[in-house]
């Protein structure tokens, strides 16, 4: 009972460290935290100082490209402005004649109309003939219109070209000289960035680690809970009799329809000797010299069992039934183990080779 509550302490002992590891990651990560982000200010810092000395050298440039060209979009217009006036002076000339024309139709079907009336058939003819002629001249003036119109959305075209040129020269030129502010941005923020994914790693990194400690601390917590489920209180009514669970392994063979089991009560691992050698060299099976039996007790109540396994049919099928249920060699974890410890007994000498593949094919 000592020996459990000892065991006991240590595992809340150690769960207690596990916690103080945890606020300890906590703290440091908060600290380098800090410290990232503090040198990330202080980049940001130098690299403002020197942008702010190569804007002031930059500036002056910049505005002096944008005045020369400015001054360029202005004579430029001016220029498209003094080709476009003589075309607009024809236009509304043109727009006048075409008005005066369209007058002068009118007036000569009207001319034609009253001669009609009078049954002048000689003057409705010539009203007629000049009023086509008329159309024919207005005809004219609208094909010079189109030509008029035509020229002014040219002029225009270009107008509007040659300024978008001279902006994209200003665009470029501007980019040229500005290229030396760029590029010191651009290196503030690559080693900016830098420390921000420094920190973002920092975070993930503490977050699994502290989710992984938590895991482990609750498994542990759980553990100890099963573990203190082991211990008894002592009751000063109890004083003979007292009902304790003791794990047993149940072995069983079977060939075609015919089953025996084999109970192992709780035991110890005994070494190999000089006597288990021996017995080995006369024939007989030394594997049997394994396991050493802790309680006499216990062992008895084992052959009791054996015998109500033969003789209560009920309790016969009770115990292979459970056995389905907790077969070990059904986990795979189990299995593993298993192999392991025939690995461990083999390199003993409990098994030779030649067992223990046979063994490890069954097991598998």
């Amino acid at each position: 009972m000592k020996e459990l509550a000892s065991l006991h302490a240590s595992f809340k002992k150690d769960a207690d460290g596990f916690y103080r590891c945890m606020k300890f990651i906590n703290k440091a990560t908060r600290h380098y935290l800090q410290v990232l982000n503090g040198k990330a200010d202080t980049v940001k810092g130098e690299f403002n100082v020197k942008i702010q000395a190569q804007e002031e050298i930059i500036a002056p440039r910049v505005n002096h490209l944008k005045e020369v060209y400015d001054n360029q979009t202005i004579k430029s217009a001016k220029a498209f402005e003094r080709q476009q006036l003589p075309v607009q002076k024809r236009q509304v000339k043109l727009e006048k004649s075409r008005e005066q024309t369209l007058a002068k139709i009118e007036d000569y079907k009207l001319e034609a109309k009253t001669c009609a009336e009078r049954d002048d058939s000689v003057g409705e003819q010539k009203w007629k003939e000049k009023g086509n002629e008329t159309k024919n001249e207005l005809s004219e003036i609208e094909d010079q219109l189109k030509e008029t119109e035509k020229a002014l959305k040219d002029l225009e075209e270009r107008k509007s070209l040659e300024i978008f040129n001279l902006r994209s020269e200003l665009e470029a030129k501007t980019k040229e000289a500005r290229q030396p502010l760029l590029d010191l941005e651009s290196s503030r923020d690559a080693k900016i960035l830098i420390y921000k994914q420094e920190m973002e790693k920092l975070e993930q990194q503490t977050k699994l680690i502290l989710e992984q400690l938590g895991r482990t601390v609750k498994l542990r917590e759980t553990s100890i809970e099963n573990f203190a489920k082991l211990g008894i209180k002592k009751d000063p009514e109890l004083k003979d009799v007292v009902l304790f669970y003791v794990p047993f392994y149940l072995v069983c063979y079977q060939l075609e329809s015919k089953k025996r089991y084999l109970f192992l009560p709780p035991s110890e691992a005994n070494t190999i000797g000089l006597s288990t050698r021996l017995k080995s060299a006369l024939g007989r099976a030394k594997i049997k010299q394994l396991l050493v039996r802790r309680f006499e007790v216990i062992t008895s109540l084992m052959d009791t069992i054996q015998v109500l396994n033969q003789q209560n049919a009920v309790f016969g099928t009770e115990l292979r039934e459970m056995g389905e249920r907790t077969n070990m060699l059904n986990k795979g974890s189990m299995r593993d183990s298993i192999k392991k410890g025939l690995e461990a007994i083999t390199k003993e000498g409990w098994l030779s080779e030649k067992e223990h593949q046979a063994l490890s094919q069954k097991i598998t």
